[in-house]
This record gives C-alpha cells, structure tokens and sequence, in this order.
C-alpha cells in the first residue's frame, strides 16, 4: 500500500497512481506480520541501506511509515542511524503516528528523533483538516499530507483503503524522490528545504507543526525557485552593477545599484565595489 502511493506507474490503465512514476523502491523488513520489531534489527536495515548507498545504488529517500511509543529516553543507537543516512544523503521521512497526541509532550519515534534529515509528517483529510487520528506537534512534527481513505495497492493484489500517517508519510517520500530526480545535486538540507517551504506547500487551519499546519502541494513543490540552484550573472552597465539571478525554471531576479565606494586593486584585477547600504541586507561585498 504504501508503496503504491509512493510510486505506483500512471498513465497505463491500471488501478492507481504513485507519486514518483519512475522511482525505484528497495524493501527492508525488520517488522514481523505480527508488527513485532527491535530497534536493533531497524539500525542493521540502516547499516545496510548506507552499503548499498555508498557502493553505487543511488538511494537519496527512506520512508519510514512505522514508529513505537517511548517510554523513558529514546534508543541513541536508533537515533545514530538517522544521523548516518543524513550524512550519506538520505533524507528520512517519518510518519508521526496515529495516537492523535501532541509529540511535543509525549515523543512518537523515529518521527520524533532530534535529527535534521527527518521530516515528520501527520495526515490530513480531504478537507484540508488534521486527521482524527494523527499525532501532532508545534515543534516535533514537520508537514501534513493526504492520510485519510488513501486507495492504493494490496499485499497478494488488488487495490484498497486505508488511513494512517504511514500512508501521509509515503506522499511526501514520493515528493522527494521527485525532487531529487529533477535535481540530482540536490543536499538533504536543501530537499528539506524546498518541501517544508511556504512555496511549497497550502495552508490549512492547523497550526501544529514546525510549517504552522501546512500541507503538502506537489505541483508547487516541483515548481519552487529553490529547487534549482540560481546562476549568478554580474554585468555593469555605465555607472551600475547589475546582479541578475537566473533559475532552470526560468524565473529571473536582478538587481541593480550605483557604485559609490572604489578603491585601487592594480594586483589582484578589477576594484572592489561596494554596495549602498540600503542593499547590504541581500550582498556584502562584490569584485567586478
């Protein structure tokens, strides 16, 4: 099921559509059917995403629709696991849970590990509205997503309903694994980035979240400026710098401002030109 949401094929006349069309899923099991797990067997999972990451498979998304209730201080050797795929450059993203609690107060792990790579999502209904059910948090949950009466695939096949934040968090796996398929040198901070972005999301009338309750929208999110890395263009035009700001999707900033301050740099090319106070605020110091 989860799957399905994060990838399921379009356009082919069959049952449902994923997020990410041409992503590819490696599965690793540590939970039994009997949704039995140690943590333990969850890290060598980990342990073995990050070989296979760093012997060539090009794994950038680890969706993580499990999690346990914690009970005392959270399992570091977990928590180190999360830290060592962000350093790889695998973002995790992380259900919140089902308990319709604040994680603030009472933690949902992994979702609620202190670590950058992850983000936390809750469910959202149709409506724009936080799920019943979903587990919340100002601080240790990030972004909502679709997570009631998601239709997707059946284990032993067929199609069928379910609702959960594991479901909300395989659309925002699927976001990312988009993002990073339309921009390969795409960091974990900067994929984090453009999907928690207001840009990047709708607003709902939750507020409990890191992004203020906001909600997934991934025709946005393809869409961001920040996604792409801008090109810088520097010219002069008469007594003018002119910086012009340029992404692959087209958009354009520029900026123009007088010179006022020369000093002589007959060594090292050009003189130093600095900016107007006014625009210190966007650029410091420029060399033309």
């Amino acid at each position: 099921h989860v799957a399905g949401i994060m990838g399921a094929t379009g356009n082919n006349g069959m049952g449902v559509v994923g997020v990410s069309w041409r992503a590819k899923i490696i599965s690793m099991k540590f939970i039994t059917s009997n949704d039995a797990g140690s943590t333990m067997d969850a890290v060598l999972c980990f342990d073995k995403m990050i070989e296979l990451k760093e012997a060539g498979q090009n794994i950038r998304v680890c969706n993580n629709s499990w999690g346990q209730d914690a009970y005392g201080e959270y399992d570091h050797a977990m928590k180190d696991a999360f830290v060592a795929a962000e350093n790889a450059g695998i973002i995790s993203v992380c259900a919140s849970g089902n308990q319709n609690r604040n994680t603030d107060v009472q933690p949902f792990y992994p979702a609620s590990y202190p670590v950058n790579g992850i983000i936390s999502v809750n469910a959202s209904t149709g409506a724009d509205a936080r799920a019943g059910f979903s587990n919340y948090g100002l601080t240790s949950t990030d972004i909502m997503a679709p997570g009631e009466g998601i239709e997707s695939l059946s284990m032993g096949g067929g199609y069928k309903y379910l609702s959960g934040t594991s479901m909300a968090c395989a659309y925002v796996s699927g976001a990312a694994a988009m993002l990073f398929g339309l921009n390969t040198n795409l960091t974990v901070a900067q994929c984090r980035a453009v999907l928690l972005d207001p840009a990047s999301t709708d607003a709902t009338a939750e507020t409990l979240s890191t992004t203020g309750g906001r909600r997934l929208n991934l025709a946005k999110c393809v869409r961001n400026p920040k996604l792409f890395s801008p090109v810088l263009r520097i010219s002069r035009n008469g007594n003018s710098v002119v910086l012009q700001w340029e992404w692959k999707s087209g958009d354009v900033l520029e900026e123009s401002s007088n010179l006022t301050t020369w000093s002589a740099s007959p060594f090292y090319g050009p003189p130093p030109v600095t900016i107007p106070a006014s625009q210190q605020r966007r650029f410091f110091r420029i060399r033309m």
